[in-house]
Order: structure tokens, then sequence, then C-alpha cells
């Protein structure tokens, strides 16, 4: 966009003393050079030498009167674009010449600005997606807090309800495994159960199903359902279930120290 105001004897000069075959090679290479001149002569002359490398622009048209000559918007945009104004001394050039430089000047400040805008524009569109982003990561890990702090909840119920049935769900345990040991079949024991759970029996009353191959004893006690792993203790079992609650309060402070880096 910056130019430069030529005259047009030493500019042609300058052009001739490069040589035509330089101009000829670089022709295949090289974008042609913007030019603006006044009148139509001078596009002649430029053309002439400087062939295809160069793309001239005239600013007073043929017919026009170059005294009194005022040049159009549009052609001071395209104007803008040209690298050299040669200038050849007619009348309107006294008055518009330093217009030019100064609308030239005026036209790079405001590309500038606008290319500010546009690249804070882009800036702000990024930052916006990286904080979209962040927040549907921090929904999604608040989903999971939730969830998990739920079961928690759930875990520490069932813990309760173990301590406060502790010994009849250690007796029913103990029962199941000594039957075992005794050479009773899994359905026997689970049979003699069932019996007594619909004579109202307790801790019989508790039982629901008897996972043999995992040996998960799942039992139902105020309508909080759990299992009982039949290879652990029942204080084992409990000790168990009050894991998670730890595990839940380990994970909220991972919540909130990634919410803290954010």
């Amino acid at each position: 966009m910056k130019w430069k105001m030529k005259s047009l004897a030493w500019a042609l000069g300058t052009l001739f003393v490069l040589g035509l075959p330089f101009w000829a090679q670089a022709a295949a290479r090289v974008a042609p050079l913007r030019v603006t001149v006044s009148i139509p002569p001078q596009r002649y002359f430029v053309q002439q030498i400087g062939g295809e490398l160069v793309e001239v622009s005239v600013m007073v048209p043929p017919g026009a009167n170059p005294h009194v000559f005022e040049p159009k918007p549009q052609q001071m945009v395209a104007l803008s674009k040209s690298r050299i104004y040669f200038a050849i001394g007619v009348t309107f050039e006294r008055a518009w010449l330093k217009r030019f430089a100064g609308f030239n000047e005026a036209l790079d400040e405001f590309y500038a600005k606008t290319l500010v805008v546009q690249e804070a524009s882009v800036v702000s569109e990024k930052f916006g997606e990286h904080i979209a982003r962040q927040q549907r990561i921090l929904d999604e890990q608040r989903e999971s807090l939730e969830k998990a702090k739920n079961e928690a909840e759930e875990m520490r119920r069932v813990g309760e309800k173990i301590y406060v049935h502790f010994h009849l769900l250690q007796a029913l345990t103990q029962r199941i495994m000594n039957e075992k040991k005794e050479g009773r079949t899994w359905q026997q024991i689970v049979s003699a159960i069932e019996h007594e759970k619909r004579r109202g029996n307790t801790p019989a009353v508790y039982f629901e199903s008897l996972d043999t191959k995992n040996l998960f004893l799942n039992l139902c006690i105020d309508d909080l359902s759990f299992h009982l792993n039949l290879r652990d203790s029942v204080q084992a079992n409990a000790s168990a279930y009050y894991e998670h609650i730890g595990f839940y309060y380990f994970i909220r402070k991972l919540f909130y120290c990634h919410i803290f880096l954010l």
C-alpha cells in the first residue's frame, strides 16, 4: 500500500537502465507492480518499458481536463493499492499530490486499525470457544461430582445400617458359612433361610438372594438393598462401604482444585 511519487523522467530512465531482458525473465516469476500515472501518455511509456511487470492505472482519463480534474472516490481507493505514482507536473498534481500522500497514510492507518479489530475479534472468538469448552467440562465434572455424592450418601446409609444390625448380620453370615462347611448345598441353605423368612424370623427376613459364584449375600433392610461379601467379616464389609465416602471427598477436592486452576 505504501507508494512513492517519482518524476517521469527519473523513473523511466531507471527502468530503461535495468534492461529489457531482465524484465522479460522476471515477468514469469513476480506479480505485476501496480503503478499510477497522471495522464494517458505516461501510461504508454511505462507499459512499453515495464511490459508485463507493471499494471498501470491512469488518474486523468482520456478527454478530461488535467488542469481542473478532481479524482473520484473509487480512484482514490485504487490509488491506495499502487506502489508508485509517476508525476509529470500537470496542474492538478500541484493541488492533489499532497492529498494523495495524506490519503495513503490515512488509509494505511485505517487498514492497520481494521486488522487489529479483526485480530481482536478472532482472539475473542477463540477465547469464547475456550470458555464454552471449559464450561462444558465443569458441567460434566459437576454432574459426576453430584453422582458421586449421591453414591457416597448411599454407602454411608449402608454402613450405618450394617452397624445398627451388626450382631444379627454377623449371625446370619456365620450360619451360612458354617452350614456350607458342614456339607450342605447352597440350595439347601437358601431354602432353609427362605422358609424362616416366610415365618418372619429375624435375621432371615433381611435375606433377598445368594450369589454363590461371587459369594455375595444380597440383603434388604428398611427398603435399603445392599450386599455383603461372605469372604470378609461383617466389620470389613462395613468399612468397605465407608471407604466410598472417603473417595467422594477426594474427588470433590480434585474438582475444586480444577476450578481454582481455571
